[in-house]
C-alpha cells in the first residue's frame, strides 16, 4: 500500500487527510483518515506533531506523495506547513502536489456551487469567490455588503470572532457557516496512476503558497457581478 498526506493550514483550522492506494497504478485514492481541528495557539510544534502522529498510525504504508493547500490564506499557517512539507518532500524525494485551499474548504460545506463563498482574513476583510472555480478576491466588508445578493460566510475562521449585526439584520441574505458544519472531503488531486506516470511531475521547489493579503481587491463589486 502507498499513501499520500494532504494538509491545509490556510485558516485557523487544520485539515489533515490520509489517502491510500494499492499501488502507483491505481485509478483512485481511498480515504483512510481525516482530521479537521482548530489550530492550537499555545504551542509551536502543532503541525509537526499532527503529521508525525498520523505517520506513526499508518507506519505500514509507504509514504509516496504529499499534497498541500496553497492558499489563499493566513500567512503564518501557510508558512509553517509549506516549510515542513517542502523539507519532507525533498528528503523523501517524493512529489508535493498543490491544491486550492478555498475550493477545498468550499467543498467541505453543503453549499451551492453558484453562490459566493467568503471566509475571513481579519475583522473587516474577507476573501472568497463568486462561484465554484471563480477568481479569488479580497473583499473589504463595506465594499461588497450591499452588492452581493446572497452569500455563504464562514465566520469562525478568525479567532477573535467579532459579530456583524449589519449582516445578521439582513438574514437570510447571508448564510453564516461554522466549523460544526464541516464535512469530510478529499482534495481535488490527480489519481496515483496520473501522479506517478512521469518522473516527479510536482517537484517541491516549484510549490509556493498564495497569501491572502496578496489577493487583488474587488474594487467595483457592481461591475464584478455583471
Amino acid at each position: 500500500m502507498i499513501s499520500l498526506i494532504a494538509a491545509d493550514t490556510s485558516t485557523p483550522f487544520l485539515s489533515l487527510t490520509l489517502l491510500v492506494a494499492g499501488s502507483k497504478q491505481a485509478t483512485q485514492w481511498q480515504l483512510a483518515e481525516q482530521i479537521l481541528v482548530p489550530i492550537p495557539t499555545d504551542r509551536d510544534d502543532w503541525f509537526h506533531t499532527a503529521v508525525n502522529n498520523l505517520l506513526n498510525r499508518q507506519h505500514h504504508n509507504q509514504l509516496a506523495a504529499l499534497a498541500i493547500g496553497r492558499g489563499p490564506g493566513a500567512f503564518t499557517g501557510l508558512r509553517i506547513s509549506f516549510s515542513y512539507f517542502r523539507t519532507l518532500a525533498a528528503l523523501q524525494d517524493i512529489p508535493l502536489v498543490p491544491f486550492s485551499s478555498l475550493e477545498y474548504w468550499r467543498a467541505c460545506f453543503p453549499i451551492d456551487d453558484k453562490q459566493p463563498f467568503l471566509t475571513r482574513i481579519n475583522r473587516n476583510l474577507f476573501y472568497g469567490s463568486k462561484t465554484k472555480g471563480g477568481d479569488f478576491k479580497a473583499l473589504p466588508l463595506g465594499e461588497w455588503y450591499h452588492e452581493i445578493e446572497e452569500a455563504n460566510v464562514w465566520c469562525d475562521t478568525w479567532r477573535d470572532n467579532v459579530r456583524f449585526p449589519v449582516l445578521e439584520s439582513d438574514w437570510p441574505r447571508f448564510r453564516f457557516l461554522n466549523s460544526e458544519m464541516l464535512n469530510c472531503h478529499i482534495p481535488d488531486l490527480p489519481s496515483p496512476a496520473d501522479l506517478f506516470s512521469a518522473t516527479n511531475p510536482y517537484p517541491w521547489h516549484e510549490c509556493h503558497p498564495e497569501y491572502g493579503h496578496e489577493l487583488p481587491f474587488l474594487k467595483n463589486p457592481v461591475q464584478a457581478r455583471k
